[in-house]
């Protein structure tokens, strides 16, 4: 009888294996960089051409290969950096000797190596998986790994990879990470023949290295807005930059965690650190940081996931109390003080549904009284700066003569520590947060007008030119008939910047700078154009909030009541594009409850 179970091919293995580990162009290069840290390099260059599809090399100054092991190092599962007695205790960055297998399974690669104390090099290649004899070659000390032509043996894999420019944009990410991971080496990367980074080492000290590093990728705003780290235990240390609240970003670009000098992605230990900024992020905003965890190997599982992104920890719950501790102490957040009023957390602590005595229905969405109209003309709702009015000054408005048919919002009765509306229905009070709500009404205005292909532009009186990184570039040409559309005008400057020309009218004096690198923000979480329309949303969200009234802005009442008209008109007006409440409403009931009088 026939066997039913066979034993794959070796080159089918090495497939598979490649399927795992090396997912794109960026793959390739996050695995022979490593190989090269643990070489001992101290200067690497990356090249890359039409994304890493069609080529990557990696030249480092490390201790190289010599002739025997050349051979040895195309076989699978072959490592000099891992052995029986220290699988528990990994202190390199690549082990498992995959890697190279791999990536010679599924294109065309050549290792061209020469060791210190040698006075010539070699060189082995491989085409799908056939290694070559070694021969001589002219190499300098260290290691040249020249792949060419990703997946061609297997073309389906092939047809999973993204445009040129996307596979770039994830080649310069694992660059970054890679980069910062080791601040005591200089990096450089060229795209087409270009360069692109050039990080060289600054600094005597670690701390100096790694603080130069920090603002070489994150950028000089990130470096004056963040705060230094340093926190050491017998377990682990913990150091690094973590941003102020008031550096918030829209997506988690800004984030790098490395872990033992591996750039890491663990969902738990990211969630540990926005839950320390939970007391001082709005709903949807990240915090930016560059963090460093340094912890004895036989604590962490770093064998988890073949591309060694992931790790499981021993004591997950100390690191969570080193973490939170650490980041909360250097925002100033360690001895956060609570409301000593009763009443206060009754009415605003939105968990608080359990009390039995104060039924407060705090969130009741209201349906629009209107359909909301987007033509240039009829947009004078949207508050101008007018006169700012004393708050001891006696308004001179006429009281409002309310109605039978009284409005869901009411009518506006004050403003207090300038960023609530206090107004009054038949029903009781409402509280509204200005900027929340006219943050809705001014994306709900963009949305009508972009679907309608009409968003109305003012042209700035002088063009701004911002200068981007090359990733941000890459953003913008692969985007840029998108961002357009959204009504925003620029042209392209030279190979690293854009002139800004114009903005949705829409918008009242918005930073158009600020506004566009946001908007470009926004624009990399993206895979490709086509997935546009998915984002849309959280886009306009982020032209809105540039344009909305700001906490801190005085308003008179007829200003007031015209937002609270403009509301009822508006869909979705209930929450802020961040899914915040736009107002709650405390009904008469229930107040007088409060006060024993029902």
């Amino acid at each position: 009888m026939t066997s039913k179970i066979k034993v794959l091919p070796i080159h089918l293995v090495n497939q598979i294996a490649a399927g795992e580990v090396i997912e794109r162009p960026a793959s390739i290069i996050k695995e022979l960089v490593e190989n090269s840290v643990d070489a001992g390099s101290t200067a690497i260059t990356v090249k890359i051409q039409n994304g890493g599809k069609t080529f990557i090399s990696i030249l480092d100054n490390g201790s190289g290969i010599d002739k025997d092991d050349l051979v040895l190092c195309l076989k699978p599962h072959a490592t000099s950096k891992l052995n029986k007695d220290n699988f528990n205790y990994i202190t390199t960055l690549g082990f498992r000797g995959e890697a190279l297998a791999s990536i010679a399974s599924v294109s065309r690669i050549t290792i061209a190596s020469k060791e210190a104390t040698s006075e010539i090099g070699y060189e082995i290649s491989a085409n799908a998986g056939n290694i070559s004899d070694v021969s001589k070659s002219n190499v300098p000390q260290g290691t040249l790994i020249q792949v060419s032509d990703l997946f061609y043996s297997i073309p389906a894999r092939l047809g999973f990879l993204r445009t040129d420019g996307v596979e770039t944009t994830y080649c310069y990410k694992i660059f970054k990470q890679l980069a910062l991971a080791s601040p005591n080496v200089s990096f450089k990367l060229e795209n087409n023949d270009k360069v692109v980074f050039n990080y060289i080492v600054k600094g005597n000290t670690k701390v100096e290295q790694l603080r130069n590093r920090a603002e070489q990728i994150l950028g000089s705003t990130f470096a004056e807005n963040s705060l230094f780290i340093d926190e050491k235990n017998p377990m682990l240390k913990l150091y690094g930059f973590v941003g102020i609240p008031t550096y918030s970003k829209n997506n988690q670009d800004e984030q790098y965690l490395i872990l033992n000098g591996r750039p890491l992605k663990d969902k738990t230990i990211s969630g540990i650190i926005k839950f320390a900024y939970s007391e001082v992020l709005f709903s949807g905003k990240h915090p930016a940081y560059a963090l460093f965890i340094d912890i004895n190997p036989s604590s962490v599982d770093v064998n988890v996931s073949p591309t060694k992104s992931e790790v499981r920890f021993k004591d997950v719950g100390f690191i969570r109390h080193l973490i939170l501790s650490s980041i909360k102490t250097a925002l100033g957040l360690s001895s956060t003080q609570k409301t000593n009023s009763t009443l206060g957390s009754q009415l605003f602590n939105r968990n608080n549904y359990s009390n039995k005595n104060l039924d407060l229905n705090i969130f009741q969405p209201q349906k629009p009284t209107g359909s909301l109209q987007v033509k240039e003309s009829e947009s004078s709702y949207l508050p101008e700066v007018k006169p700012i009015i004393n708050e001891a000054q006696e308004d001179t408005k006429e009281p409002q003569q309310e109605t039978p048919s009284d409005f869901p919002l009411g009518f506006a009765k004050a403003q207090f520590h300038k960023n609530w509306i206090v107004a009054q229905n038949k029903d009781g009070l409402i509280l509204v947060d200005q900027h929340a709500a006219h943050e809705r009404i001014t994306q709900e205005i963009i949305k009508e007008q972009y679907f309608s292909k009409n968003i109305p532009q003012q042209l700035l009186l002088h063009g701004e030119l911002l200068k981007l990184d090359p990733l941000q570039m890459e953003v913008v040409d692969i985007y840029q008939e998108q961002i357009r559309s959204l009504g925003i005008s620029f042209d392209i400057f030279g190979k690293d910047s854009i002139v800004i020309k114009g903005l949705p009218s829409i918008l009242k004096n918005p930073n158009p700078v600020d506004l566009m690198l946001d908007i470009i923000a926004d624009f990399k979480e993206l895979e490709t154009p086509q997935s546009f329309n998915k984002k849309l949303n959280d886009i306009i969200s982020t032209i809105a909030c540039h344009s909305s009234i700001r906490s801190g802005r005085i308003m008179n009442v007829a200003e007031m009541d015209d937002l609270l008209r403009t509301m009822e008109k508006t869909p979705n007006y209930a929450q802020c594009s961040h899914g915040r409440p736009t107002y709650i409403h405390i009904s008469l009931a229930d107040i007088e409850k409060l006060f024993s009088r029902s």
